[in-house]
């Protein structure tokens, strides 16, 4: 039968498991275990209230210069590690997360938040971890690792390029695929264009360059564009008979309302020369002869030569060479020409001149031009 200080030991059990505080049970091998005490009945507890104990308050881990408790730390809370509290800075917006123990508070605890001597009076300084205090927050481990993560930044623009609005730019605005507008591109159907409030429309009012700050946003899944010397905004594309006197011009070379000269083509005063002693664009002063490929690189500002006109392939002569291929307007099959007839050409068909009016032709098999010719 059990003693009045037994019963008053096994009833100090029993509340403190109905408070929710963990109790142990010593087994045979003298191991201390937790166990749900209501399983036990009461006369047995009572009985051998010596077996049974509330498990002791252990030690919480993490850097614990105040040897606090896990209930001295709290419900839901856990102490920072030595690791963080060295690593990371405390952004003004992060430190609601982050409370110091301090003997002085009623709560025992002070939140960064609220102490401008930490923050040396500056509301929005970063400030270290002081790692001779014990410090606990709310956030998980992932949410502290998401605290380190470098802070978004948008991508580098092409040499030579910006961004259009580039400082107004999120995260969300961008999912995985798009990128923001060129300052100076132009849209295109399917391009979309925000309209506040994290909402997008899909772009179908055609051609329109976006230059300006006043413009909306724009984003796109399209590739940049890429330079092309024989396709300048401004001009129009080079006939297959043209071509840039030297074929290493790059985009930084040719600014907005610049063209190289082309193959053979005076230069006239005003034009501009690379001077590769100064590494500078000089102005041509006088007249010389046709730019050729051996030349320092030439542009100029002027407009292209008047487009010559052109008529669809009538004999031999016209055929291009020594190797060229056919293609009917936009079809994947390509067919390369082994013959050449005064009625027309010999590939995989015989096509007359008449048969060849619908068809392309291609010296590279990449770029594929009308089966046209000038007109002498």
């Amino acid at each position: 039968m059990s003693t009045p200080d037994q019963k008053r030991q096994a009833a100090a059990i029993f509340t403190a498991a109905s408070e929710g505080k963990v109790i142990e049970h010593c087994d045979a091998f003298r191991k201390w275990q937790a166990v749900d005490v209501f399983q036990h009945s009461a006369s047995y507890v009572s009985n051998y209230s010596h077996l049974f104990r509330i498990a002791p308050d252990p030690i919480a881990p993490g850097h614990n210069p105040a040897g606090l408790t896990v209930s001295q730390v709290g419900e839901g809370c856990r102490l920072l590690s030595f690791e963080f509290l060295s690593s990371h800075v405390v952004k003004p917006e992060e430190r609601k997360h982050f409370e110091f123990y301090a003997t002085h508070s009623a709560t025992g605890w002070l939140n960064l938040c609220h102490q401008s001597h930490y923050t040396y009076g500056h509301p929005n300084a970063e400030v270290s971890f002081d790692k001779s205090m014990t410090w606990r927050t709310l956030l998980s481990v992932e949410a502290l690792a998401a605290l380190d993560k470098p802070a978004w930044r948008l991508p580098d623009p092409p040499a030579g390029k910006r961004w259009h609005r580039e400082g107004e730019w999120k995260e969300k605005y961008l999912p995985v695929g798009y990128r923001p507008f060129l300052l100076g591109e132009k849209t295109q159907d399917g391009d979309e264009r925000y309209d506040g409030e994290d909402e997008w429309s899909v772009w179908h009012l055609g051609s329109s360059t976006i230059d300006s700050e006043f413009q909306a946003l724009f984003r796109t899944t399209r590739p940049l564009p890429v330079f092309n010397p024989r396709d300048l905004p401004g001009f129009r594309p080079l006939l297959p008979s043209e071509q840039p006197h030297r074929l290493d011009f790059t985009e930084a070379d040719l600014p907005e309302g610049y063209r190289p000269l082309l193959l053979m083509e005076h230069r006239q005063k005003g034009d501009q020369y690379w001077d590769s002693i100064s590494s500078a664009w000089l102005e041509c002063m006088t007249c010389f002869n046709p730019a050729r490929d051996n030349h320092n690189k030439l542009r100029t500002r002027r407009p292209l030569p008047t487009t010559p006109r052109t008529r669809p392939w009538s004999k031999p002569e016209d055929v291009p060479g020594p190797v060229c291929w056919l293609r009917y307007d936009g079809r994947p099959e390509i067919h390369q020409i082994i013959g050449i007839q005064p009625s027309g050409v010999k590939a995989r068909y015989d096509w007359n001149w008449g048969d060849l009016k619908q068809m392309e032709y291609s010296l590279d098999r990449k770029t594929w031009f009308p089966c046209q010719t000038e007109e002498k």
